[in-house]
């Protein structure tokens, strides 16, 4: 199926397809990208063999480099998606290397097999990231978050009016105790500028977390997500 059809198919044709935890969606049958992940499914069903039959290492490193390569040509094909569908795509392929790459750390305990192997598909992973998510994680969101998280632990803002206020949870803060004084000490004139240009009418510091935003707190999300995975 070329680029063509991949775009001017009728919604009735779409699918889901599964890959261990993660569930790609509005997927073209018989298309490109359906094929890849078919193959995905079945290459990390291999590799997983190979460790769990105790294969030697030179098997079961061929096998994660066939998974690699699959992996990366799927991150190549986010093209062929229509450009509505192709960000909840990319997100699900960042899932999928993920997992993968969790499963290559696993394998590490083999002798012989390479590290190498781990930090290719992470810092293809990660390009790939930044290519399709990476704009909205810059130096301003950081100051952003930074600047909203201790207004709250100083309870100079309200609790945020999201999922954790209506389930009843507690706030996670991304930035410790201590690194949240460093950043007011660091920032101590523009904090200030800032709390007193967002006063309300009763007094209260009228910031909100930059994660309210839906791209940005998918981007920050996936964030986080490579961070658990990469290679010290």
């Amino acid at each position: 199926m070329n680029y063509y059809q991949q775009n001017n198919v009728s919604v009735s044709s779409s699918i889901q397809v599964s890959f261990l935890s993660v569930i790609y969606v509005n997927i073209v049958e018989d298309s490109n990208v359906h094929k890849l992940i078919s193959r995905l499914t079945v290459a990390q069903k291999e590799f997983r063999k190979c460790i769990d039959w105790k294969q030697p290492c030179h098997e079961v490193k061929s096998k994660a480099l066939e998974l690699s390569s699959i992996l990366e040509a799927i991150m190549d094909s986010s093209k062929e998606l229509p450009y509505e569908k192709r960000k909840e795509f990319c997100e699900k392929v960042v899932e999928s290397a993920c997992v993968v790459i969790e499963q290559y750390k696993d394998a590490l305990s083999i002798e012989g097999f390479s590290e190498a192997i781990v930090d290719e598909l992470f810092d293809y992973t990660q390009k790939f990231y930044e290519q399709n998510f990476g704009l909205s994680i810059n130096d301003d969101f950081w100051f952003r978050l930074q600047c909203y998280e201790w207004c709250l632990k100083e309870g100079f803002v309200n609790r945020p009016n999201n999922n954790y206020s209506n389930q009843g949870l507690e706030y996670k803060y991304t930035f410790s105790e201590e690194q949240l004084e460093k950043f007011f000490s660091d920032n101590r004139k523009q904090l200030i500028k800032i709390m007193l240009e967002n006063n309300d009418a009763y007094h209260r510091v009228t910031l909100n977390s930059p994660l309210l935003n839906e791209d940005t707190n998918q981007s920050f999300g996936l964030y986080n997500r490579i961070s658990k995975v990469e290679v010290a």
